[in-house]
């Protein structure tokens, strides 16, 4: 199988079907590209209450995102110090305080260890200052960028500024997440390889097909303009200027960021960021889509909506909102029926056996080769 994932990033070849269906694979997924790099796990904008607590399970591991009264976000792993035992177990939970229910060991939410009942035995005894300070939760690294929670599960990743400044640095100031207003959130099981789910997203081949309802023509669907933009071995996508013109999805326009000029307005850009990240980004809505493995067959995918300032969430723009994500929704149940397609077709190893259409298909390339290069380089390190 290495030199198999070593072909792919030599020639024309495609990764090869085990990599979708083998369980072994999914394991190497998760331990070779999950948790090196930065992968989101949520929306900030969900965990918005503070003094409040949210456990949550993530590819299998317990971690917990709180909030403080200062509204500091934090994530955790979800165990306690003394014991390991899960400290939070419940959906949400609200108050100052989080306390073991094994021990009663207590813990604020910042992380900082607070106390340990009956210490030495004896009533109202505690360890020493020293000792406290080597007793709070253990911290997961993290970063909160366009509303999007990221970790690193390993802790030994790139800065997350290094990660995120090409796509940061390219849309600038121009796109504010200030300005950012979430409307709309879901979550759906795919029947599908979580790679599968990504290249389906970064191909734009299939959607006059597939998607006939965003384009008026086969020419518009295509994106015949499109420019391929590998901004970095992480980040990957596409830019359309003229998408927002060919493929209006709401009757009245919805507000833009303030500081575009009238050709941004109008471009579309679709970025993956490794492993797990999608955005779709235009003059006036941006589309933000988490993929998180749960089998080799199998992956959870979190999508969010967002428009621009109050004033697009003011009721004279409820339709477009309710059109932009009956648009959206529809594209991705749609594209839900394409990854299980392409799952079933990843039974057999003829599907190993792709060509590629070399017009249309050069980020499916270029994610082929950061997969086969992130399990190789990976499993060369961790070996």
């Amino acid at each position: 199988m290495h030199s198999r994932l070593s072909d792919v990033l030599t020639n024309q070849r495609q990764l090869p079907a085990s990599c979708y269906t083998s369980e072994v694979f999914h394991g190497l997924d998760i331990s070779l590209i999950y948790e090196t790099g930065w992968m989101a796990i949520g929306f900030a904008s969900e965990y918005s209450k503070t003094n409040t607590t949210w456990p949550l399970d993530v590819l299998g591991k317990p971690l917990l995102i709180t909030r403080d009264d200062q509204n500091s976000l934090y994530v955790f792993n979800n165990v306690c110090r003394h014991r390991g035992h899960l400290l939070v177990d419940s959906a949400e939970s609200s108050g100052k305080l989080l306390s073991c229910p094994y021990h009663a060991w207590c813990y604020a939410l910042d992380g900082q260890f607070i106390k340990a009942p009956f210490w030495d035995g004896t009533a109202n005894s505690e360890p020493t200052e020293s000792q406290k300070s080597e007793m709070g939760l253990l911290p997961v690294r993290h970063a909160v960028w366009n509303d999007l929670i990221f970790v690193n599960l390993s802790g030994d990743a790139e800065s997350f500024d290094d990660f995120v400044e090409p796509l940061a640095s390219r849309w600038g100031d121009q796109r504010s997440a200030g300005q950012m207003r979430c409307f709309s959130d879901r979550e759906f099981s795919l029947q599908g390889n979580w790679k599968l789910a990504a290249e389906n997203f970064l191909d734009n081949y299939h959607l006059p097909w597939v998607h006939p309802e965003i384009g008026s023509s086969i020419e518009a669907s295509l994106g015949l303009e499109v420019e391929n933009l590998l901004l970095s071995d992480n980040i990957m996508g596409f830019s359309h200027p003229t998408a927002g013109a060919d493929k209006s999805k709401t009757a009245k326009p919805l507000p833009s960021w303030p500081a575009l000029d009238e050709i941004q307005v109008q471009t579309q850009e679709l970025f993956f960021m490794f492993p797990n990240t999608c955005f779709v980004m235009e003059g006036d809505y941006l589309w933000s889509m988490i993929l998180l493995p749960v089998a080799a067959d199998r992956c959870d995918e979190k999508v969010a909506l967002y428009v621009v300032g109050d004033d697009a969430m003011d009721e004279q723009y409820d339709e477009s909102r309710t059109q932009l994500s009956d648009v959206i929704y529809k594209v991705n149940s749609q594209d839900e029926g394409i990854v299980k397609q392409l799952q079933k077709g990843r039974q057999t190893d003829a599907s190993s056996k792709g060509i590629y259409a070399d017009r249309h298909d050069q980020l499916g390339k270029w994610f082929h080769q950061a997969v086969a290069k992130k399990l190789l380089n990976n499993r060369n390190t961790n070996s």
